[in-house]
């Protein structure tokens, strides 16, 4: 399933857009289409309507936005550490990295192309960003 129409059946926001990431960092461009360029509260300062209205003409978009306000994001970006330090905990991360990419909607980040995650959850987060950098004691115990 493509994340797109993931976030569409759960009744999520999203939108395209384009992205200039030739400096090394990710910068909106300009929409020539609608007129328009791309803002980090656009979910919270335009109407669900104005959004959806902007779901079209997808082929002329290279990337896109998702309002994380009501999902679960998980980045992993735990490739590079294992190219750096090799270890059977990595090991079995990228395992089960692997795993979910085979079972859940996911889309590749654009500086990196490693895998983020979206889904809805039950938990409450306890902060707006959670940054999480687990110690895994044994990594056996968990298949």
């Amino acid at each position: 399933m493509y994340i797109k129409d993931y976030l569409t059946s759960e009744n999520a926001l999203w939108m395209p857009l384009n992205l200039d990431t030739s400096k090394g960092y990710k910068v909106p461009i300009y929409d020539n289409l609608f007129d328009y360029m791309p803002k980090n509260n656009d979910f919270i300062n335009l109407k669900p309507e104005e959004i959806k209205a902007k779901q079209i003409k997808l082929e002329r978009y290279e990337y896109g936005a998702a309002d994380c306000r009501e999902l679960k994001h998980i980045d992993v970006d735990i490739k590079e550490q294992h190219l750096l330090n090799p270890n059977p905990i990595l090991d079995k991360a990228l395992e089960v990295v692997e795993k979910a990419k085979s079972k859940y909607p996911y889309f590749l980040s654009s500086s990196k192309n490693l895998p983020h995650f979206l889904f809805r959850g039950d938990t409450e987060s306890l902060l707006d960003r959670l940054s999480t950098n687990y110690k895994i004691d044994n990594a056996d115990e968990y298949n």
